[in-house]
């Protein structure tokens, strides 16, 4: 018999074990339901990490351009405050 064929009796036992006992087959629907939410929940949660980082690299980026210009202004006003001009 091929791989596909015993894959099918496999699952044709389970079912028929899950059937002749309801409680398990709750439970085995339950825990799918809860792992499917906690990958849920671990996407989207990574997704917003991913956009706040991405916001604060960017908020950096500006902070240190402000900055630079800041200091290029006070360097230029101290050495023309120096040259006399």
């Amino acid at each position: 018999m091929g791989i596909v064929e015993e894959g099918g009796k496999v699952a044709s036992g389970v079912v028929a074990g899950l059937s002749s006992n309801p409680l398990v087959l709750a439970l085995i629907t339950i825990n799918l339901i809860f792992l499917v939410g906690g990958g849920w929940i671990a996407r989207d949660t990574s997704i917003r990490v991913h956009e706040a980082n991405h916001l604060r690299d960017l908020r950096e980026q500006e902070d240190k351009a402000r900055r630079d210009k800041m200091l290029t202004e006070i360097m230029d006003r101290c050495y023309q405050k120096k040259d006399g001009t």
